[in-house]
């Protein structure tokens, strides 16, 4: 038998096999379905092939926790660097008492001390805007001042520096009540450099800083930060007065006060502090001043020598007085004077270096 017989016999074979085919298929006409393809592979959890490393792998300063099963994956933590930023941020928060309320418009300013070229920041202020902040912010020495009317205006200077680049504040809103008035001797003569106290009227057992001022040439005085309510004014230190207090009270929409007190009989004494050995003036010293006439109610004042060692008690109620220095670098002393109506006594306490 000849190969070109066999070949035919082979394609005949060949033709009635994928016929077969093809019918049970479901495709007459002899032609063969293709396979369906297969689905591709579901994609393996994790960085593919060329992709680069996921967080935390390979990665040097971050760290990721392994989760296990239920469980959610660890936040990453971020390496922390020391390296502070060129600038400082400065915010806060403006307060106030709680029985006032903040003016319709204020002004914060924070202007620079000393040289160098940076400016100034202003940022205004309402009751619905009490925080603040300034960002970039130079380091070094900067004044912040809150302009308010009915307030003080006492200004902060604070220091920023690399090593605090985030300053946190609070500003206080002082009310500037003000209590006025004057100072006059028995013959309406006016008393300089007479000391004043208010004391605000508080419940039993809670204690109150007084306020003081002292008179002018003119016999005036002006002391600030008062808040509504009941206070008692009167001559002298807190604990020793002079005379009985003057009774006012403040309205919530009152803003200043005005009182007249009368100086009962006083002296005055000039206390000159020297080195024994030496006899040179000694400054800086404290000196209280101490009644000790019997009979008489007890009254304590208290000042401090100058550069020429010199003090003098302006208005003390007469009496015999004890006078005694308070210092680190000498030994205390003691010396004795008696200070008559209208008067001025004038004595020398020696003291000793330590």
């Amino acid at each position: 038998m000849s190969s070109r017989g066999t070949n035919r016999r082979v394609g005949k074979a060949v033709g009635s096999v994928l016929y077969v085919l093809a019918a049970r298929a479901g495709r007459p006409g002899g032609a063969l379905a293709a396979a369906p393809a297969r689905p591709p592979p579901r994609p393996r959890r994790g960085p593919a092939a060329g992709a680069p490393a996921a967080a935390g792998a390979g990665q040097e300063g971050v760290h990721r926790a392994p989760a296990g099963r239920g469980e959610r994956a660890a936040k990453v933590v971020r390496p922390q660097t020391d390296d502070a930023p060129p600038w400082a941020t400065v915010q806060g928060q403006l307060t106030k008492p709680a029985w006032a309320s903040y003016p319709s418009d204020m002004v914060l300013r924070l202007e620079p001390q000393g040289a160098g070229d940076a400016e100034g920041y202003t940022v205004l202020m309402h009751p619905g805007k009490v925080f603040f902040r300034f960002d970039r912010v130079p380091y070094g020495n900067w004044r912040l001042e809150l302009m308010a009317a009915g307030f003080r205006h006492d200004p902060q200077l604070i220091t920023v520096t690399p090593q605090d680049p985030h300053r946190h504040l609070l500003v206080a809103l002082q009310p500037d009540r003000v209590i006025r008035g004057r100072v006059s001797t028995a013959d309406g003569s006016p008393a300089a450099g007479a000391l004043v106290t208010a004391t605000r009227v508080a419940e039993p057992g809670r204690a109150v800083l007084p306020l003081t001022a002292e008179s002018d040439e003119r016999g005036e005085f002006a002391i600030t930060g008062a808040r509504p309510g009941p206070y008692q004014v009167y001559l002298g230190p807190s604990r020793s007065p002079i005379g009985p207090p003057v009774q006012i009270s403040f309205a919530p929409e009152a803003r200043e006060a005005w009182v007249e007190l009368s100086l009962p009989p006083t002296g005055a004494a000039v206390v000159t502090v020297q080195v024994a050995a030496s006899g040179a003036a000694v400054a800086g010293v404290r000196l209280t001043a101490t009644r000790v006439s019997p009979g008489l109610p007890g009254h304590v004042a208290a000042a401090a020598s100058g550069q020429d060692g010199r003090c003098r008690f302006a208005h003390l109620p007469v009496g015999e007085y004890a006078f005694q220095s308070v210092s680190s670098r000498h030994r205390s002393g003691t010396v004795r004077a008696t200070v008559l109506e209208g008067g001025q006594a004038e004595v020398v306490l020696a003291v000793t270096v330590r």
